[in-house]
């Protein structure tokens, strides 16, 4: 017996050190850490947590290129302060779930200085009790609201509310006062349901339908029908992905040649590829960023040449032009990067620093304060007009 104990052990330990490299390599995304990395009580750590498999993939693995590429460069140039960012990419495979788990590693085992993600509202809103309990500063990028006592969350998307006030403003400047409101079913479609009888009775507009679907619906003809027979004048669904083009490939099917205005997830050039060309104007509205029309914002802008200088960058390294998903990326990573350099990477100190951001984004320009961990500067909103296979940029 104890000569098999005595031969046992070697390969007990064996097997130990082989799992602990291969969980070790599992965590990191880009392989091992650079040489250089920030050593002591507080190193330079981003953890990224995106949708890079799943219904979610598309958006996900862009944002998840943008960040690599971003932080790549950062060390490149020498790191921050002398100290190399070390970088791990998490896929919560667009669940919900999936991503609550990640952020507990990426928090208590990884230590990070700050988190990056998740994809979109449909994983942030579930897990928001788990980042309040990491105390972990969580840089987020969806169309989510952000109640003043949620400190460690921050967010660079137009939020649900504020997309809608933009929308309706939009449409009752343009005379478009009877509106269709198709939201999903889900809390994006609640508090979008909720935001649009709010500015209806701002702005003095109607809400002549509404109605709801789910985003895993393959046919909404049947509620677009019920819509069509209120007779109204434009038609505000905050979708994203696969259902926003359901609802423009339903409505052309009904003959329903009212304007569409889909979520800000709808501004890439992804969205022609599966809902074909637009044939005329005033039929698809959404919110874009800079990013998208850098070439002819003013060159007294601080970040045309930067814009510039990252899609070069993202060109060369991916062989396709950056949009909005990649800009709100970039921005969300130059602020978690901005706060490191300034701070160092202790997470509270972090989270402190992030309430003082004032920066010119990519997709928008950003004003944090304590009260507001969303920041975005509506008068930096762009708003952008679909025709032919096309974004094009509505002069309001």
């Amino acid at each position: 017996m104890a000569t098999r104990v005595k031969c046992a052990l070697p390969v007990l330990l064996l097997s130990f050190a082989l799992l602990v490299f291969l969980t070790a390599c599992s965590s990191q995304s880009g392989g091992p850490a650079p040489a250089g990395q920030a050593t002591g009580p507080h190193p330079l750590k981003v953890v990224s947590i995106f949708s890079l498999t799943g219904q979610f993939a598309a958006v996900g693995s862009m944002q998840q290129r943008a960040i690599a590429l971003e932080i790549e460069r950062t060390n490149a140039k020498g790191g921050i302060n002398g100290q190399q960012v070390q970088y791990v990419s998490y896929d919560d495979q667009s669940q919900a779930e999936t991503a609550g788990l990640l952020m507990k590693k990426a928090a208590q085992q990884d230590k990070a200085s700050v988190i990056l993600g998740p994809t979109g509202a449909w994983t942030i809103m579930p897990i928001k009790p788990i980042i309040a309990q990491m105390k972990v500063p969580v840089i987020a990028s969806g169309a989510i609201t952000i109640n003043p006592d949620e400190r460690y969350l921050f967010n660079v998307v137009v939020g649900v509310e504020m997309g809608n006030d933009i929308y309706m403003n939009f449409a009752r400047k343009r005379g478009w006062t009877r509106v269709a409101s198709l939201q999903t079913t889900d809390d994006v479609g609640d508090r979008a349901s909720a935001a649009l009888k709010q500015y209806a009775a701002k702005y003095g507009m109607k809400i002549v339908g509404e109605e709801r679907f789910n985003t895993q619906d393959k046919d909404i003809t049947p509620q677009l029908s019920k819509l069509r027979a209120t007779k109204p004048q434009v038609l505000l669904s905050w979708a994203s992905g696969d259902a926003a083009v359901l609802v423009y490939k339903n409505m052309r099917q009904l003959g329903m040649d009212i304007p569409y205005m889909p979520s800000g997830g709808a501004a890439n050039s992804r969205f022609f590829k599966l809902i074909g060309d637009v044939p005329k104007k005033d039929l698809l509205y959404t919110l874009g960023g800079k990013l998208q029309v850098i070439d002819s914002i003013s060159d007294k802008d601080p970040v045309k040449p930067i814009g510039l200088e990252f899609r070069q960058l993202y060109m060369s390294k991916y062989n396709f032009s950056p949009e909005n998903v990649e800009a709100t990326a970039w921005d969300l990573t130059t602020m978690g990067l901005t706060a490191l350099k300034n701070v160092g990477g202790e997470p509270e100190k972090v989270r402190d620093y992030l309430e003082t951001i004032k920066m010119n984004g990519l997709q928008a320009n950003y004003t944090m304060t304590t009260q507001d961990h969303n920041g975005i500067e509506r008068a930096s909103v762009v708003m952008l007009m679909g025709l032919g296979s096309k974004w094009q940029v509505v002069a309001d």
